[in-house]
């Protein structure tokens, strides 16, 4: 399960790093690169957040199961 978390967060990072230099390059409004920063950091927690729910939900399928000695 780490790996999928590590997998998960890189490529928000490279997305995130994508996006801005690509936004930078197009004609029209700018945007202050700390308002992506801070939503680029949200959408991380939530992800997090998610992939614990993920993996919680997983775990307590198993803690009901009795193993007899």
């Amino acid at each position: 399960m780490f790996s999928s978390f590590s997998v998960l967060l890189v490529l928000q990072n490279a997305s995130l790093i994508l996006s801005i230099r690509y936004s930078r390059t197009q004609p029209g409004d700018r945007f202050f690169s700390t308002t992506a920063v801070v939503f680029a950091e949200l959408i991380k927690l939530l992800a997090c957040l998610v992939l614990l729910l993920i993996q919680q939900k997983g775990h307590s399928a198993f803690s009901s199961v009795h193993v007899p000695e």
